[in-house]
């Protein structure tokens, strides 16, 4: 965006005003949310139902406790990059599930 201003209008603007200006225009700096462009909602949602079902029935036959952790340190849908959207909505890469 800086860029773009500076060579369009001739204005050079530093990362924390730009920020501001666009915040007086209503929009923040955010994380879109992603999914992959080939999951199918009803085949994700019958596989959980299914899955957590069969687990559940082992759990309860053997008498044990489960407990979920994640020791990867890295989400699996982890990204980096920001975009520029409403104040209070989230931008959806992907296709939006359901």
């Amino acid at each position: 965006m800086r860029t773009l201003i500076e060579r369009e209008l001739g204005a050079k603007l530093s990362k924390s005003w730009l920020g501001r200006l666009l915040g007086h225009f209503g929009l923040s700096a955010q994380r879109p949310v992603y999914w992959s462009y080939r999951q199918d909602p009803r085949k994700v949602g019958a596989y959980l139902a299914l899955a957590f079902l069969a687990v559940a029935a082992d759990v309860r036959k053997r008498g044990a406790e489960v407990y979920f952790a994640d020791n990867a340190f890295v989400r699996s849908d982890t990204h980096r990059g920001t975009t520029w959207g409403k104040i209070g909505e989230r931008d959806h890469a992907g296709v939006t599930p359901g």
